[in-house]
């Protein structure tokens, strides 16, 4: 009967060794998750840990195989990006390749930032940097309120969502100047919200919210004056004109979205910002990942792409973090049961050697 209960002993203790190296390694960072709370970066964490190298070499491929053969080179570049930031090991040749596909679609820089400039459009990054380029000198915003003051004018829709982003980029535009570039993230972050509304690369349901905003937000009533300094090319004039068309309040909350998107560019470029605006659902979603732009920088399109989206909220990591955490309680009560019956029992053997 004792070699019995020894050879159970043995069992029982190899058992709760094995579980332990498969429930510890995943409660330390399931814990750590837990403690930090609802916060965007904690969860993104959270979830990469949970991809190995083969994942990032396979999304690395797949941004290299692109769309109808044209390679994703920001989204594969953000992916190395971020590889090297969580020290993951990528095989040289396919950084090679990265590296080869970014050199090749650099020669078409140029072309594409004097059409951002011109017309407003910004389907790559040279082309935002014209766009914003554009609005930082008043140019685009005056263009864009000239436009949407005709449509006006002839009792066609106006476009709000670019009536508030043009006057707020000519009131942000004299702001850059005033505090000395402290607001530029704000005047870059509506330029490029506005680029992005253009081409109808936000989310449904952030285009709504910003719609409602922009519809509460602008005095269509001052908008054929600021149209006429427009026309004028009056900056001056204009940009006076254009904090009249803004109410205050819903004027505030796009300028912080504005805000949030210079700030996710700043750290992100054109790629990551125009990711976040097509997957972030509401104006907090874009505050939440400018916390997570801010952490991860470059890598941020990497971190969306890998994370699972832009919905970096704890009630989605909640049950997998209470399924680790609930184990390892189970776990550490197992052992010390364990260790304190096998205490007792080669207690009970030494007295009874001793006796």
């Amino acid at each position: 009967m004792s070699r019995t209960r020894s050879i159970a002993a043995i069992a029982i203790g190899t058992g709760l060794v094995g579980a332990g190296l498969l429930v510890v390694p995943a409660a330390e960072p399931a814990w750590r998750a837990f403690r930090a709370g609802d916060d965007a970066v904690a969860v993104a964490d959270y979830r990469l840990g949970q991809r190995s190298a083969a994942d990032y070499a396979a999304e690395i491929e797949r941004a290299l195989a692109g769309k109808d053969g044209k390679a994703d080179t920001d989204l594969a570049s953000s992916l190395v990006a971020l590889a090297d930031l969580r020290r993951v090991d990528l095989p040289p040749a396919l950084r090679q390749r990265v590296d080869g596909a970014v050199a090749t679609e650099g020669g078409q820089a140029p072309a594409q930032a004097w059409e951002g400039f011109i017309a407003g459009k910004a389907t790559t990054e040279a082309a935002l940097a014209g766009a914003v380029a554009a609005d930082l000198t008043g140019f685009g915003d005056l263009r864009d309120l000239t436009v949407e003051a005709g449509n006006f004018i002839s009792g066609d829709a106006v476009d709000e969502v670019k009536v508030a982003l043009a006057a707020i980029g000519l009131t942000l535009t004299g702001a850059t100047v005033m505090t000395l570039g402290s607001a530029a993230p704000a005047k870059v972050g509506a330029s490029t919200v506005k680029a992005a509304h253009r081409l109808g690369r936000i989310s449904a349901p952030l285009r709504r919210q910003l719609g409602v905003l922009a519809r509460e937000a602008v005095d269509t009533g001052m908008l054929v004056d600021a149209a006429k300094s427009a026309a004028r090319l009056d900056i001056g004039a204009a940009r006076a004109l254009a904090g009249r068309i803004l109410r205050p309040g819903p004027a505030t909350a796009i300028r912080t979205l504005a805000a949030d998107i210079g700030t996710i560019g700043g750290k992100t470029g054109y790629r990551g910002t125009l990711t976040v605006l097509d997957k972030a659902r509401d104006a907090g979603e874009v505050s939440r990942l400018a916390r997570v732009a801010d952490r991860f920088g470059k890598a941020t399109v990497g971190v969306l792409t890998m994370a699972g989206g832009a919905a970096l909220t704890f009630a989605s990591i909640a049950a997998s973090v209470s399924l680790w955490l609930v184990m390892a309680v189970v776990w550490a009560i197992s052992a010390v049961g364990f260790i304190a019956r096998l205490g007792l029992s080669l207690a009970r053997r030494l007295r009874m050697a001793t006796a």
